[in-house]
């Protein structure tokens, strides 16, 4: 069973170096993105859900929204042009992957991941995966990645965030990219129900 959800990002900017369309490698453009979230389990929790969409409205939102009205960068992309990038946006990220549509996927749906390990759930839900991620980066194309797909990524996964991105996170949010996302610590917790009938 699976379960799935829509993000709208507006005017996603980047340029992706490397494309064949020098149109694309070589010129700043956007893309109003639609982002489809899906989520897998082994087993229906309390309510008779995968899991329950509120936590998909609330950290999972928060990281897929910093990538609206943000400029992304390649970490390998040229210094002078990041670092005037930066001087005159507000909201910017320095991502480990070149942004295209297919790494943004991958690269979602392994942080997804990441937040759903580092979530304490409290009604019996079972072993919940992002299972994929659909990176729709104009009407015509998108890109799909799933979780077995992300052995496609760099092993060093750091981000940079602005101060622009960030002051919308939860403070949650910010430790836990602060602190590098490591094994084993719940940053989130799903609410407890108060009665089980």
């Amino acid at each position: 069973m699976e379960i799935r959800k829509l993000f709208n990002v507006e005017a996603a900017q980047h340029i992706v170096r490397n494309a064949t369309s020098y149109r694309c490698s070589h010129s700043v453009h956007n893309h109003g993105a639609i982002v489809e979230v899906f989520l897998t389990s082994n087993k229906l929790d309390n309510g008779g859900m995968i899991v329950d969409f509120g936590i998909l409205k609330g950290t999972v939102k928060s990281f897929v929204d910093s990538f609206d009205h943000c400029m992304t960068f390649w970490s390998k992309d040229n210094e002078e042009y990041i670092r005037d990038m930066k001087k005159w946006n507000d909201r910017w990220i320095v991502l480990p992957i070149n942004p295209s549509a297919e790494l943004l996927s991958l690269y979602m749906c392994y942080i997804i991941n990441k937040i759903i390990d580092a979530t304490e759930f409290n009604n019996g839900e079972g072993d919940i995966k992002c299972s994929r991620v659909i990176y729709h980066e104009t009407v015509t194309g998108y890109a799909e990645s799933k979780i077995e797909d992300i052995n496609m990524l760099p092993v060093d996964l750091k981000a940079e965030f602005s101060e622009g991105v960030q002051k919308d996170w939860p403070i949650e949010l910010r430790r836990f990219f602060a602190e590098g996302m490591p094994e084993g610590v719940k940053y989130f917790e799903n609410p407890k129900i108060e009665k089980q009938v």
